[in-house]
């Protein structure tokens, strides 16, 4: 089977990244991986390229784009340019692969059913605690099997998914993309799950594996949301209520809420983002 492993670098140089110094310390070999260097700086990479372990790394590919692409575009990018890979492996900079990461994706394939899609359970580097991935809000238990008729939704974050060819010519059928290009950083990974449910909802099947674990730097155990963040969580929040709200009632709904709980902190910067957002119907970075 070919791999394709894919790192988002952001603002990082690629001895620093836990994700790739943790994924040059695991045993897994031959594989494709592809840096990419999604700015703001330029980064040397030739040094790297030529310290790679002989027989580790199958063939390496280096991208750099300096004006921080949306994640929607790097992701999509990635699975339409490397269509010789028969499964995409997505990891961002900071991300600990646990030792059996490799092993437990490999051992729970099998040939009578096919995986389209296996995730990691996503472990907080602080506080230890699992976060993701969540079904009607709650992280998932070690026995949960993933049936295309629950009620409930079902969703994690992007790094640590592993995308197998099956999931991409399924989405075909209804997406151009696997991941919605109107969203930018925040909502891009749970676009994926999203659009998987749909899939579901018109009688298709997704296979999906709740597989190994990986521990992360979570945005979401901050005490303090920096004022940017809560931006780009608002972006996101204002795009989920236009395009995924379940009808027209629930779309108002959420839409005035939004707008009230920046009325209520008189924030006119916001207020004035949420209706530009909604009425553009795209993340300003896209």
């Amino acid at each position: 089977m070919n791999t394709l492993i894919a790192i988002i670098l952001y603002n990082k140089e690629i001895e620093n990244s836990l994700t790739i110094n943790s994924l040059l310390n695991n045993s897994y070999q031959n594989y494709d991986l592809v840096v990419i260097n999604n700015g703001p700086n330029v980064i040397n990479y030739k040094f790297f390229e030529e310290t790679l372990p002989p027989g580790k790394i199958r063939n390496f590919f280096f991208e750099e784009y300096l004006d921080n692409k949306p994640l929607s575009f790097l992701y999509n990018e990635v699975i339409s340019k490397y269509q010789h890979a028969d499964r995409f492996i997505l990891l961002d900079d900071d991300s600990l692969l646990d030792a059996n990461f490799f092993f437990d994706i490999d051992c729970n394939l099998s040939s009578e059913n096919e995986v389209d899609l296996q995730v990691p359970k996503i472990i907080d580097n602080k506080t230890e605690i699992e976060f993701y991935p969540r079904y009607n809000g709650i992280p998932v238990e070690e026995q949960y099997r993933h049936n295309s008729k629950e009620k409930y939704f079902f969703y994690s974050i992007g790094s640590g998914l592993v995308i197998y060819k099956s999931l991409v010519d399924k989405m075909k059928d209804f997406y151009p993309d696997l991941f919605d290009t109107r969203f930018a950083l925040y909502g891009v990974d749970v676009s994926l799950f999203r659009r998987i449910k749909m899939i579901e909802s018109k009688g298709g099947f997704v296979n999906i594996q709740v597989v190994s674990k990986i521990n992360h730097s979570l945005s979401r155990t901050e005490t303090v949301i920096p004022a940017w963040r809560y931006k780009e969580r608002l972006f996101d929040s204002v795009l989920s209520t236009k395009y995924y709200s379940r009808n027209k009632f629930y779309l108002l709904y959420h839409f005035v809420r939004l707008i009230l709980i920046e009325v209520s902190k008189l924030n006119i910067n916001n207020i004035k983002l949420i209706f530009t957002t909604f009425y553009t119907g795209k993340h300003p970075r896209t």
